[in-house]
């Protein structure tokens, strides 16, 4: 019997990172900032507040409970948007498509350099 420590994959489940501190936050915020400018995008109230609430999270979410933390704390912010800026953050290379869970559903992590 598998240990339930373990994806049905065999990887082990990982741990979920400490939230970025505000110096990493001002970072990625810059990153954010250069990357919307870069491909004509504008930076709004609203994004960052995705963006911030996604990176506090630790990342290893799908985007269904992406959605649902960011609607939990933002209410007024549908998931259509979440979804779109979820794109808009992996081709920023703030957030990481890394694998699909057992249920086909999308993993999302912030870079660690270790993947």
């Amino acid at each position: 019997m598998k240990s339930k420590k373990n994806l049905p994959c065999g990887r082990p489940i990982p741990k979920t990172p400490p939230p970025p501190d505000t110096k990493t936050l001002g970072q990625f915020k810059l990153q954010l900032k250069q990357h919307l400018t870069e491909q004509k995008l504008k930076y709004t109230d609203q994004r960052w507040a995705i963006a911030s609430i996604i990176f506090k999270s630790g990342g290893h979410l799908d985007s269904q409970e992406i959605v649902a933390i960011v609607k939990k704390s933002q209410p007024s912010i549908g998931a259509a948007t979440v979804y779109r800026n979820i794109k808009v953050l992996c081709d920023a290379g703030l957030l990481e498509l890394t694998h699909q869970s057992i249920d086909g559903k999308d993993i999302y992590e912030l870079p660690d350099g270790d993947h």
